[in-house]
């Protein structure tokens, strides 16, 4: 009995490479927020946006294990850029045209990246 206990208690437990592969996730994204920022603040356009939470999402499936992260990554990526770096800004709005493709690319090069 005692046994069954053990083994339930640590499926539950997170174990330190989650929490890890949590850490990648959340600072490479806040670093492409900040790459970002830095960038529509210079140069006064939004263009280069989307390529940079790409990489982010590409690195976020390649550091981290499983496909999990990167598709995180991936959703976080894509509300992240309606909300900051589109008109209207801090609304979000997926009623753009482009949005279902942006968020069906990075989705998909978080998948295949994070089944190498």
């Amino acid at each position: 009995m005692d046994e069954k206990k053990r083994k339930k208690r640590q499926s539950i437990s997170i174990s330190r490479k989650n929490v890890l592969d949590l850490g990648f996730t959340i600072g490479i994204i806040l670093i492409a927020c900040l790459v970002s920022s830095l960038l529509v603040h210079y140069s006064k356009s939004s263009a280069n946006v989307t390529a940079v939470f790409t990489l982010a999402v590409l690195l976020t499936a390649r550091v981290t294990d499983g496909y999990g992260w990167g598709i995180a990554a991936s959703i976080i990526g894509v509300i992240a850029v309606n909300y900051a770096f589109t008109d209207p800004f801090f609304q979000l709005d997926f009623t753009t045209a482009g949005y279902p493709i942006i968020f069906a690319s990075m989705t998909l090069i978080s998948v295949v990246t994070s089944a190498t």
